[in-house]
């Protein structure tokens, strides 16, 4: 039992850097996306809210991961979805939503071990009335942070929109012609050292 406490701190040691290691995973790109449609929808409500409008339709185009953005506008009840079966004259008031952009993208970042990323989504929203047509302000929202290039693959999602390219980085001379040099001498004297001990 002497070595009670110390298997005691081993396991808190482990414990805690696993919360560690946890806890330093970023948001998933699905959850960034996820966000930004949150905001987009969010301020839709907020416009219906000071049109004083009780009940609306709304047509959403089919761009690829728009269902991020409709399970949040009908979470609304006030909103109901266009169909064909529900398309007349008579759909009024309208609200058409049309997607410029709604991805994920990586850049290079200046650390050759991150990368930046960065969430878009930008709308064109109009609400149709009988009498007028008024576009809908402000959808557009960007996030940015700086991820590890080791987490790249953690992140990314099952759908193409979520799943970015890497872009690639250019090989420094360091990579190209020092690296191969440093690597290959130091695995020469390894096997010279080798060879001289046991020769000894």
């Amino acid at each position: 039992m002497r070595n009670k406490p110390f298997f005691i701190f081993l396991f808190l040691t482990y414990f805690n850097s696993f919360n560690l290691l946890i806890g330093s995973t970023p948001i998933s790109n699905i959850e960034v996306l996820d966000s930004l449609s949150k905001n987009a929808t969010d301020k839709i409500n907020q416009f219906l809210i000071n049109h004083n409008l009780n009940s609306v339709f709304v047509s959403v185009d089919e761009t690829e991961g728009n269902w991020l953005l409709t399970e949040h506008l009908f979470q609304n009840n006030k909103i109901k979805l266009l169909t064909p079966q529900t398309h007349n004259k008579e759909t009024f008031p309208l609200i058409e939503i049309h997607t410029k952009e709604l991805k994920i993208e990586y850049s290079l970042h200046e650390n050759s071990d991150s990368l930046n990323r960065t969430g878009k989504i930008e709308l064109t929203a109009f609400l149709k009335t009988k009498e007028k047509t008024e576009i809908i302000d402000s959808l557009n929202f960007v996030y940015n942070d700086k991820i590890s290039c080791l987490d790249a693959d953690l992140i990314k999602g099952k759908y193409p929109f979520a799943n970015p390219k890497i872009p690639e980085r250019e090989h420094t001379f360091w990579e190209n012609i020092v690296e191969p040099v440093v690597i290959i001498t130091t695995a020469i004297i390894t096997v010279v050292l080798l060879f001289t001990v046991r020769s000894n």
